[in-house]
């Protein structure tokens, strides 16, 4: 069996998810199903420790998220694979749709440091404050 969270920062999506607690209290209840964490947030290296401690399988970080830091290197995304793997963790990389397929995003496969890539097929738009809104007066978007 597998379980897929999505993981959101407000940084880097608009949206806020409740975070790696949940997935420790699901490791404890549910041992055996393969835990596939889509991270999509700002600065993934800062949260591969903590995701690895909560029970997570799988760690998906967005490319956008490493090449849009300036003083982000091609050195430093390899590194990040290497820290998610140390950590028992597969890797995941995700690109959105209008992202380019660059040399460096393929070296990182060639060279086994990635074991998934996630193409996204459309851009996440949160129209759920709306949604949320009109189902209920005690919703905490108002």
């Amino acid at each position: 069996m597998r379980n897929s969270f999505s993981h959101k920062s407000r940084h880097f999506v608009p949206n806020l998810t409740l975070g790696f607690p949940i997935i420790q209290a699901l490791r404890k209840k549910l041992p055996k199903v393969y835990f596939d964490c889509h991270c999509m947030i700002s600065e993934p290296g800062k949260w591969v420790k903590e995701l690895a401690a909560s029970g997570a399988d799988l760690m998906t970080f967005h490319y956008e998220a490493t090449i849009r830091t300036p003083s982000f290197t091609v050195a430093d995304i390899k590194q990040l694979c290497k820290e998610i793997k140390e950590r028992k963790m597969s890797v995941g990389v995700a690109i959105k749709p209008k992202t380019e397929v660059s040399e460096e995003l393929l070296k990182l496969v060639e060279e086994k440091l990635v074991d998934m890539v996630l193409v996204l097929s459309l851009i996440h738009i949160c129209r759920c404050r709306r949604l949320l809104t009109c189902r209920s007066r005690w919703s905490p978007y108002h």
